[in-house]
Formats: structure tokens, C-alpha cells, sequence
């Protein structure tokens, strides 16, 4: 009973407000169909939009790691280049320090044998000014030796030619000159 009661109801409900539902429903039909239609053309932009956007994103996904990549490898290359002007201005430097070395042994070699060479030639002239001088002094001596011994037999032949002079001659000798005046 139920279903025919349920039948029943319906086409009361038909007769009473059947246009009305009729023009109700095909509203709703209407509005149903273009919200469909709606939704559909603003599902198709957003994934057009979206679409738009991953290509976009994409491409810049790829540009910024292409600039990055090529960043890299100029960063990469200056610092290889870098690297190598360093090794060969480290190269040169060490050359340079070598070269001042070298030069600076031979000089320090020429300069000790020129002291060297002096040392001797000062050597030769203070040995050669003291054989000099040794025997400067051995004649200075010899000859202080000498003059001693003249000293002495001056002073002995003095004595002597004293003792042979009378004693009264001495004494006119003595005399002063205004006694023989």
C-alpha cells in the first residue's frame, strides 16, 4: 500500500503543482546545465592556466639552472685559471728566489776571497814591517851597543891623557884669562 499511496501522492502533487514543478525542474535543468557547462569551461582554463604556468615554470626551472650551469663553469674556469697564473707567478717567484740565492752565494764567495786576498797581502806587509822593524831595532841596539863601548874607552883615554899632563899645566890651564892679563 505504501507504493500506491507513494503514486498517489505524485499525481496529486502533478495536478496541483505540475506546471509549476515542470517549470521549476526545467530551470533547475537549465541552470544545472550551464553551471555544467560553467564549471567546465573554468576547469578547462585552470588547466590552461595551470598548464600556462608549469610551462612557465618549467622554462624558468630550466633557464635558471642553464645560467647556473654555465655560471658554474665560468666560476670553474676562472678558477682554474686562477690556479695556474698563481703556479706559474709561484714558478717565476721561486726562480727569482733561486736566482737571488745563487747570485748572493757568488757574491758572498767573491767578497770572502777579497777579504781573504787582503788578509794575506796585511799579513805579508805587518810580517815584512816587522822584520823591519826587528831589524831596525837589532841595528839600533848594536849600534847603542857600540856607542857604549866607545863611551868607555873615551872615557879611559881621558883618564889617561889626565893622569900624563903635569899637575902645573892643569893648573895654568885653570887659570882663568884675566889672571894672564
Amino acid at each position: 500500500m505504501d507504493s500506491s499511496a507513494d503514486q498517489n501522492i505524485g499525481q496529486i502533487r502533478d495536478i496541483l503543482f505540475g506546471r509549476e514543478m515542470t517549470r521549476y525542474e526545467k530551470r533547475f535543468n537549465q541552470i544545472e546545465a550551464r553551471l555544467t557547462e560553467r564549471t567546465d569551461q573554468i576547469k578547462d582554463e585552470m588547466s590552461k592556466r595551470l598548464d600556462a604556468i608549469e610551462a612557465l615554470i618549467r622554462k624558468e626551472t630550466e633557464s635558471l639552472a642553464n645560467n647556473l650551469n654555465t655560471e658554474k663553469d665560468a666560476r670553474t674556469q676562472q678558477g682554474m685559471d686562477l690556479a695556474g697564473e698563481l703556479k706559474s707567478t709561484a714558478a717565476a717567484l721561486t726562480q727569482s728566489v733561486n736566482q737571488l740565492q745563487d747570485e748572493l752565494k757568488q757574491t758572498a764567495e767573491l767578497q770572502h776571497r777579497q777579504i781573504l786576498d787582503h788578509v794575506k797581502e796585511l799579513n805579508k806587509k805587518i810580517s815584512s814591517n816587522h822584520d823591519e822593524i826587528t831589524s831596525a831595532l837589532e841595528k839600533s841596539t848594536q849600534q847603542l851597543k857600540t856607542d857604549k863601548v866607545d863611551r868607555s874607552a873615551l872615557s879611559s883615554l881621558l883618564i889617561h891623557l889626565a893622569g900624563q899632563l903635569s899637575p902645573s899645566s892643569i893648573t895654568s890651564s885653570m887659570k882663568t884669562p884675566s889672571d894672564h892679563e
